[in-house]
């Protein structure tokens, strides 16, 4: 039986075991896909990426330059590693996945998709700490700190300060210690930030190989060694004794002639057919220059326009994306100082060369509403008409005078003078910040001074939002500050810019 101390002792044992079973109990996330220079820490042992396996809790990932890799939550695709990244994958709490950046870049989308649900991530990214459930984001943490931009959805954040919330696509963040900067960055660049992170190849199913068959091959039988007889070599035969020979003597009627030399062979001439050389055409003859052949005329390279789609301000409404042309002003004929009378009624003759006498002159229409231009000009044509009739009558034609013809054409001819464009102050200019309060935006311009750009921290108010934008220049058409912001992206690709009028 065993002592109360050692009861104690084996409780406490069984219950470590299990809470250490239960803490290396695999969670619910895998590295889908993975390209490049990937590494799972556990602990202190570092190993390769087995993808399609669940990780352990407190598995880190290390990507390098080249390095991307692919994580699903509940088989579902949540988490995009860019290069250069070091994620730790905590836990997995009431289907909640919490992570945390050492460094690098993430791309976080938790949306419904399909047969997937909406997901949770709680990420601590520097100095924030965001929750993404829902929604589609990307962050990054780097010696400026950490900073979160919203692709759909919303995020919420938690600062040294308190907390917001980020509900406006393109909306970013970025937080260096008590430092809080709020920018809006175009969802174009928020796309190609994000083609920069994950695994760029695509998914290529791979088919399992049929186990190879073995043959029962027979097992070799050893040949016998070969038996080899030694046969005792025969005795050498004694040579044979040399017999003299003595040469016949041919009878006499046998007559021996000399073989005659074998002629020489003689091999018939043949005909040697005369082959004619083949001269090509495209190779010149020996001892002349070759021809060059014509110049082409190489066509010019047209230039690339480069197009930029402007950025729209959302803070701005958008009735104030349109901007007005400001007609031209039309110069007005100039008047001699002539006596004026205030007539009952202006009337206008006109001039016709079979028009008689008892023409009326009701015939012709008033204008409805004559503007203050083209009632002098009608009250001095009706002067001039009048001292003319007193000087002389009409004549039985019926024409006027030339003087008061002249003076009658003009004044119906005049334009009326435009209202001038009201001018309410405000003009474009290239945004690099928004800030809240003013002194932030004092500070976070004197920076940017140091830094070499010529800025100045404005206050703009948009309804019953307020706040201090940090930018540069005056345009009066988007046009020239669409020009001045392309200009200013291609000196910084890297920062953050867009149009305001305020």
């Amino acid at each position: 039986m065993l002592m109360p101390h050692l009861r104690t002792c084996l409780a406490a044992m069984v219950a470590a075991l299990a809470s250490a079973a239960a803490v290396a109990a695999p969670l619910p996330v895998k590295i889908e896909r993975f390209e490049g220079e990937v590494v799972q820490v556990i602990g202190t042992v570092h190993s390769g990426v087995l993808p399609g396996k669940n990780l352990e809790q407190g598995t880190q990932i290390q990507t390098g330059t080249d390095g991307r890799a692919d994580l699903s939550l509940s088989g579902a695709p949540t988490v995009s590693v860019g290069g250069n990244t070091d994620l730790l994958v905590h836990s997995v709490e009431k289907g909640a996945l919490r992570l945390r950046v050492a460094s690098g870049a993430l791309r976080i989308d938790s949306r419904a998709a399909g047969p997937h649900q909406a997901r949770d991530v709680r990420l601590n990214v520097g100095d924030l700490r965001l929750r993404i459930s829902g929604a589609e984001g990307w962050t990054e943490l780097s010696d400026r700190g950490g900073q979160v931009c919203l692709i759909a959805g919303a995020i919420d954040a938690q600062q040294p300060s308190g907390a917001v919330r980020l509900d406006v696509p393109g909306q970013c963040l970025r937080q260096s210690g008590l430092t809080a900067q709020w920018s809006m960055v175009p969802l174009s660049v928020l796309e190609e930030r994000v083609a920069l992170l994950g695994v760029r190849a695509p998914a290529v199913a791979l088919e399992p190989k049929p186990e190879p068959k073995i043959k029962a091959l027979p097992l070799p039988v050893e040949p016998e060694p070969a038996v080899v007889a030694l046969v005792e070599p025969a005795p050498a035969a004694e040579s044979p004794k040399p017999v003299a020979i003595t040469p016949a003597v041919a009878p006499a009627h046998v007559v021996i002639e000399k073989a005659p030399a074998a002629a020489a062979l003689r091999t018939p001439a043949l005909p040697v057919e005369t082959v004619a050389p083949v001269v090509k055409a495209a190779e010149p003859v020996a001892g002349e220059a070759k021809p060059t052949p014509p110049p082409v005329e190489g066509k010019p390279t047209p230039p690339i326009a480069v197009a930029t789609a402007p950025v729209k301000d959302p803070e701005m409404p958008a009735a104030s994306v349109v901007t007005m042309a400001t007609p031209a002003p039309i110069e007005t004929p100039v008047w001699p100082n002539l006596p004026v009378t205030q007539p009952k009624a202006p009337v206008v003759e006109p001039v016709a060369p079979t028009a008689k006498a008892s023409a009326k002159p009701q015939s012709t229409p008033l204008p409805a509403a004559p503007s203050p231009v083209q009632a002098e000009a009608a009250s001095s044509s009706a002067v001039t008409s009048a001292a003319g009739s007193s000087a002389s009558p009409v004549d039985e034609a019926g024409a006027a005078k030339p003087a008061a013809q002249q003076v009658t054409e003009v004044a119906l001819a005049a334009p009326a003078e435009p209202e001038p464009a009201v001018d309410d102050g405000r003009r474009w200019r290239v945004v690099l910040a928004s800030m809240p309060e003013r002194l932030k935006a004092e500070t976070e311009a004197e920076r940017l001074k140091a830094r070499g750009w010529t800025v100045e921290a404005r206050e703009y108010r948009v309804g019953d939002r307020h706040g201090y934008r940090i930018g540069f220049g005056e345009f009066a058409a988007r046009e020239e500050a669409q020009k001045a912001l392309e200009a200013f992206m291609i000196q910084a690709p890297d920062a953050t810019a867009w149009l305001a009028k305020y």
